[in-house]
């Protein structure tokens, strides 16, 4: 029996006005994603492609149609209800890492834990838990400036799942990464799938990341069309 899908997008449409003309981004968007997806949305630069992730996210209000998360439909119209719904389900890596330099790896990591009632020492254990388990158990009390790109990138990811969300939204997570940083970034969101069934949703358009989809999606002239289901 199919279970509900975890994401569903109907109807989505999205525009932007610049000066006196309007950019339609998204137009019409039905689609949905299911626990366990690696899924990437592949398309060319200016396509909408961070848009609809942000949209997917609830970093970003959509003109016209309907969200449902867990079968449950998203309420754009309360923020303090949208913030929780990202707290509570929602893990977010970026192109930048957007790590803070100040802190160390483990501080990082630890941060969205601060949201929720977890004390010092599940904190603390969480966060070291979180970090093995990406490979960086030797740089807990590094700061990001002490790392390499792909070092902070994997703290990047280890932030994201820490709090264990629903689905991990990426956008261009190998952006500024060279070629082996690469390779080993995907290859660890991808085992991080397989064997803990971590949901990503990536917005990207790098090869490396495309061809490891297991469901690739095009969006194009403001269309989605889906490409590939492995």
């Amino acid at each position: 029996m199919e279970t509900s899908p975890l994401l569903e997008l109907t109807d989505i449409s999205k525009s932007y006005t610049l000066g006196k003309t309007k950019f339609q981004v998204l137009k019409s968007i039905t689609t949905f994603f299911h626990s366990g997806c690696f899924s990437v949305i592949a398309g060319p630069s200016g396509s909408g492609k961070s848009t609809l992730l942000n949209v997917l996210g609830c970093l970003d209000t959509p003109d016209q149609g309907d969200y449902m998360l867990s079968s449950r439909k998203i309420n754009y119209h309360n923020k303090k209800e949208l913030a929780t719904t990202r707290k509570n389900n929602f893990g977010f890596v970026f192109q930048s890492f957007n790590l803070i330099p100040v802190l160390t790896a483990i501080e990082n990591v630890a941060l969205p834990m601060t949201l929720h009632s977890f004390n010092k020492k599940e904190t603390r254990e969480k966060s070291e838990e979180i970090l093995r388990l990406v490979g960086l158990s030797h740089r807990l009390y590094n700061k990001p400036g002490e790392l390499s790109g792909g070092e902070q990138q994997r703290v990047a990811i280890a932030r994201a799942i820490v709090s264990k969300p629903k689905v991990v939204f990426a956008d261009e997570p190998t952006a500024n990464l060279d070629r082996k940083n690469t390779k080993n970034i995907v290859s660890l969101m991808k085992r991080l799938n397989t064997e803990h069934n971590i949901s990503f949703v990536f917005a990207s358009h790098d090869e490396a990341v495309i061809q490891a989809a297991k469901e690739l999606y095009l969006l194009e002239n403001g269309r989605l069309q889906i490409k590939k289901v492995v």
